[in-house]
């Protein structure tokens, strides 16, 4: 069975919308939906506050309550790759433990955690709840994932970076007793060597101008090589028993910043009956408007058999793309754009880099 996590978007109508997908399809189920509170308490977490569905605490027991009826669990968000050191003073424990109790008066039984520190804590003073270890840990390897298993933790969300090499992941399902969770939608690039540090600038909620630098640049590089949109972290919907057939059964949807935007019942039904026609960048983002002029379509159907190359070992990704072709040639078989993309994206994404553009400012006036 496929059991899936969602965002959470806070609205009832669209519980109504899960519990009917769960009464209608006998081999999946939406088990949980996950987000936070983003006033009454501390809010920091792997997003950006601004950008998530506006709730407080009494907004969220309301849901909690509702979703619960229909037997679906929420999990709380506390997975900010960094707290400044905050929760090491008694301020920042007091908080947290108040955050913790109050949780659980109002039935959340669930949290999804990133720093060790937190773990211990949450264990120390929280020690029925539920933890799910973020993707934020980076959790690649037999040894890491042990790492947190011994600490106690429910379930880890793997590193989207091995999502498509298998005999890691292989391994891992092998020695985690069903623990795993896997990210189906991740946009980032594998192996993104900005990743930690947008982590660490996302956990203390920087303005816009900071925000900016990672997210453009990271644009930049794709648009650089458009190839490399084959090598972001996604899994098809068409994909997905390969996954399942390998012992993984808890599939997350990223995306709480579009979740209001987007079209999730939609995204979910081409996942829980493998298949969807259309763009494969619009499931990135679950339907949810975005930056279409400086992205290429492509047509998800012509990505058939692309991942099958990778999971029977037909194929070794050794990331010397210029020697292989693989890529390229499904780039050539699948991608809709003009000629002229990757410059027109380069200098929009270039002119949107406000610490670049900063610097240059600088330099002329120097």
């Amino acid at each position: 069975m496929k059991i899936f996590s969602v965002p959470a978007d806070f609205s009832e109508k669209t519980i109504n919308a899960y519990n009917e997908l769960n009464q209608k399809y006998n081999n999946t189920y939406v088990g949980e939906t996950y987000g936070q509170v983003t006033k009454d308490y501390m809010h920091m977490s792997g997003r950006a506050t601004r950008t998530l569905p506006q709730v407080g605490i009494r907004e969220l027991e309301k849901y909690v309550n509702y979703s619960l009826r229909k037997g679906i669990k929420f999990n709380y968000t506390l997975n900010a790759a960094c707290l400044g050191n905050y929760e090491f003073t008694n301020e920042g424990i007091f908080e947290i433990r108040t955050l913790l109790k109050d949780l659980n008066n109002i039935g959340v039984n669930n949290i999804t955690l990133a720093t060790p520190s937190i773990i211990e804590l949450v264990k120390y003073f929280a020690p029925t709840m539920n933890i799910k270890v973020s993707a934020i840990c980076q959790i690649d390897s037999i040894m890491k994932m042990n790492h947190y298993l011994n600490l106690g933790v429910e379930r880890f969300v793997v590193e989207p970076s091995v999502t498509k090499e298998f005999n890691v992941l292989k391994n891992m399902v092998q020695n985690c007793d069903g623990k795993m969770e896997i990210i189906i939608n991740d946009k980032c690039m594998k192996n993104c060597p900005y990743k930690t540090f947008h982590y660490n600038q996302t956990a203390h909620n920087n303005n816009e101008r900071a925000e900016s630098y990672y997210f453009m640049n990271c644009g930049i590089r794709k648009s650089r090589n458009l190839q490399w949109y084959l090598n972001l972290n996604w899994i098809r919907p068409e994909d997905l028993h390969l996954y399942e057939n390998m012992g993984i059964k808890y599939f997350k949807v990223e995306g709480r910043e579009f979740i209001l935007k987007g079209e999730i019942i939609r995204f979910l039904i081409a996942y829980i009956e493998e298949c969807f026609d259309g763009n494969l960048i619009e499931l990135l983002h679950i339907f949810a408007p975005y930056d279409k002029k400086h992205q290429p379509y492509i047509d998800n159907k012509a990505l058939d058999g692309y991942v099958d190359a990778f999971y029977y070992n037909k194929i070794k990704c050794d990331q010397l793309c210029e020697h292989c072709g693989y890529c390229k040639s499904f780039m050539q078989k699948s991608y809709i754009m003009k000629d002229s993309l990757g410059k027109e994206a380069s200098d929009f994404y270039f002119g949107k880099n406000k610490f670049m553009q900063k610097l240059e400012i600088e330099k002329q006036q120097a």
